[in-house]
């Protein structure tokens, strides 16, 4: 990228594949926490799930 190479293919190529990482890494996170994954005390992996890194 810094010797003006064009990266947008590979770049989209990486997305889904590092959107599918994300969700199957929050559900084992949230799978480990049970329901505490939910609450405020646990508000990263709230906000985890929120932005869409489950299902």
């Amino acid at each position: 990228m810094d010797e003006g190479y064009r990266v947008a293919e590979e770049a989209s190529m990486a997305k889904p594949a590092a959107s599918e990482i994300r969700g199957r890494e929050v559900d084992r996170i949230l799978q480990f926490h049970g329901g505490n994954g939910y609450s405020r005390a646990y508000e990263t992996i709230a906000w985890a799930v929120v932005d869409g890194g489950r299902g």
